[in-house]
């Protein structure tokens, strides 16, 4: 039987870091970085809920009257 080409080591960091003929680099999660992400992605759905009402609004005056 053939052995599969794909496995899960394929992409695991020593087989990426082989190939790239690096060193694999572990990272740490921290607090203030964990925060400041799910800060900047907090503003992100924000800006883009505000948008989404202002385009709804403008659509519901132009169709339907209602002020």
């Amino acid at each position: 039987m053939p052995s599969s080409m794909l496995s899960d080591d394929t992409f695991s960091q020593a087989n990426i870091a082989e190939f790239a003929g690096t060193a694999p680099v572990e990272r740490t999660m921290t607090v203030r970085g964990t925060s400041l992400k799910a800060f900047f992605l907090l503003v992100v759905a924000m800006g883009f809920a505000v948008f989404g009402w202002n385009h709804a609004s403008r659509v519901l005056e132009t169709t339907s009257g209602i002020t």
